[in-house]
C-alpha cells in the first residue's frame, strides 16, 4: 500500500470515529498527528492498530486531530438569554429536583464552567438547582477540564467581579473554586459513535452544543443534531451555536429558555408582519406555510431581500438549485449581505460546484461586518465571529 493510500485510510478512520472531515489540505497536519502518537507514518500506525490492544493509539490520534477551540463566555449573549428559572419551573413540573444541562463537545471545559457561573448568578444568593455534564471525545481535553486550571489569557473574557467570585489565583494560573466545580462533572462521549444521552444519563432539560457540527459532513451533522434533540426531556431545549445553525437548512425551534417565542400565525399584509410569520413558520419546521408566507411577501414587495434570503434557507435542504436562485436574488439586492453569501456557498456545495462555492464563501468573508444590524429579525443573536469560523472552515475544506 502506498503512503498516500495509507494516509487516506487513517483519515477515513478519523471520520468514522469522530465525524471529523480531514480534507486534502490538512494531510500534513494529519501526518504530524500520526507521528505524535509514536508511529513513524500512516503505514506503521495502521499496523499498530491492527494488533490487539490498539485502542489507546486510536484515542491518542483523536486527541491530536479533534478541534479543541473554546473559551470562557464565548458568544455570551446567547448563553445570557437562557431562562434558568423557566427551566427550573419545567423541571419541577416533571418531578425533578434539578435542571439537567449537557455541554456536548465541551473540549477543555470553559463552556461548562461558564454555564455554571451563569446559573449561579441567576439563582444567587442560594446554590443553583442545576447539574451540568460536560462531555468530549478527547481524553486529553477532559483531563484539562477536570483540573479546572487556566492561564490568565484563557479567563480574560470573564467579568472581573465573577473572576474573583468563582476563580482562585494559584501561582500564575486561575483555578475553578469548589462551589462552582461541584456543579459540573465531566465524562468521555463520542457524539458520532455513542448513544445520546450518554449511557447512564437521564434526559436533559438543556443541551448546549455550539460550533461543533460545522466540523462534520452534512449528513453526520444532521444525525448528531437529531440525537442531541432526542436526549432532551419533553419540552427541553437544544441550543446550537450560530455557525451550526447557519450550517443547517432550518433553525431549530426555540422556547422560553432562549428568551424567544413564536408569533401568532394569523395572516397579515404588512411586509414586516409577513416576514416575521414566515420566520416563525420556518423556525417551527412548517416549510409549506413558510413558503406560502414568503410568496405573499414577495408579491407585495418583490425587492424584499429578507424574503428572498429566507426562501433560499427553506429551499436549501430539498432543492439547492432553487436556493441558489433565491440567494442570488438576495445578493443582487444587497451585495453586502454576508450571511446570504455564506448560504449561497452552501447551496453550491450541495450541488458539487466547488468553484462557485469558493467564490460565494470569499464574498461572505469579505463583506462580514459586525456592525451590520439590518437583518436581526432573520438572524437573531448571532456572533459574527462564529459565522467567520464557519466560512473559513468551508474555504479550507475546498482549497
Amino acid at each position: 500500500m502506498s503512503e498516500q493510500a495509507a494516509l487516506e485510510r487513517v483519515a477515513d478512520l478519523v471520520r468514522r470515529e469522530s465525524g471529523l472531515e480531514l480534507p486534502a489540505n490538512r494531510q500534513a497536519a494529519l501526518r504530524a498527528a500520526i507521528r505524535r502518537t509514536g508511529a513513524a507514518g500512516p503505514d506503521e500506525f495502521l499496523a499498530l492498530i491492527a494488533r490487539s490492544g490498539s485502542r489507546a493509539a486510536v484515542e491518542r490520534l483523536l486527541d491530536e486531530v479533534t478541534v479543541q477551540e473554546t473559551s470562557f463566555y464565548r458568544d455570551v449573549r446567547q448563553l445570557e438569554a437562557i431562562g434558568w428559572h423557566g427551566l427550573y419551573a419545567a423541571a419541577v413540573r416533571a418531578d425533578a429536583a434539578l435542571v439537567r444541562v449537557w455541554s456536548a463537545g465541551c473540549a477543555t471545559g470553559e463552556e461548562a464552567y461558564t454555564l455554571a457561573m451563569l446559573a449561579s448568578e441567576a439563582f444567587a444568593p442560594g446554590p443553583p438547582p442545576v447539574e451540568i455534564v460536560g462531555t468530549d471525545i478527547s481524553g486529553a481535553a477532559l483531563g484539562r477540564a477536570l483540573a479546572g486550571r487556566y492561564g490568565p489569557r484563557r479567563v480574560r473574557t470573564v467579568p472581573s467581579g465573577l473572576q474573583d467570585r468563582y476563580l482562585a489565583v494559584d501561582g500564575g494560573a486561575l483555578v475553578v473554586r469548589p462551589a462552582l466545580r461541584r456543579l459540573v462533572r465531566f465524562a468521555r462521549h463520542n457524539l458520532v459513535g455513542d448513544v445520546s444521552p450518554p449511557a447512564g444519563e437521564a434526559p436533559f432539560d438543556l443541551v448546549v452544543c455550539r460550533n461543533v457540527l460545522i466540523y462534520f459532513d452534512p449528513e453526520t451533522a444532521e444525525r448528531v443534531a437529531g440525537s442531541l434533540a432526542g436526549a432532551l426531556r419533553a419540552g427541553g431545549t437544544l441550543l446550537l451555536g450560530a455557525a451550526d445553525q447557519l450550517g443547517r437548512a432550518q433553525r431549530l425551534g426555540r422556547d422560553e429558555a432562549t428568551g424567544s417565542s413564536h408569533p401568532g400565525t394569523s395572516v397579515h399584509t404588512r411586509p414586516d408582519d409577513l416576514l416575521a410569520h414566515a420566520v416563525a413558520a420556518a423556525d417551527a419546521g412548517n416549510t409549506e406555510e413558510a413558503l406560502a408566507r414568503i410568496g405573499l411577501l414577495l408579491a407585495h414587495d418583490p425587492l424584499n431581500v429578507g424574503g428572498h434570503f429566507l426562501r433560499g434557507l427553506v429551499e436549501l435542504p430539498h432543492d439547492p438549485r432553487a436556493a441558489v436562485d433565491s440567494l442570488r436574488r438576495a445578493l443582487l439586492i444587497d451585495p453586502r449581505f454576508s450571511v446570504a453569501a455564506f448560504q449561497l456557498g452552501r447551496a453550491y456545495d450541495a450541488l458539487g460546484d466547488e468553484a462557485e462555492a469558493r467564490t460565494a464563501y470569499a464574498q461572505a468573508l469579505h463583506t462580514l461586518d459586525s456592525d451590520d444590524l439590518r437583518y436581526d429579525q432573520l438572524l437573531g443573536q448571532i456572533d459574527l465571529g462564529d459565522v467567520a469560523t464557519a466560512i473559513r472552515a468551508r474555504i479550507s475544506a475546498l482549497t
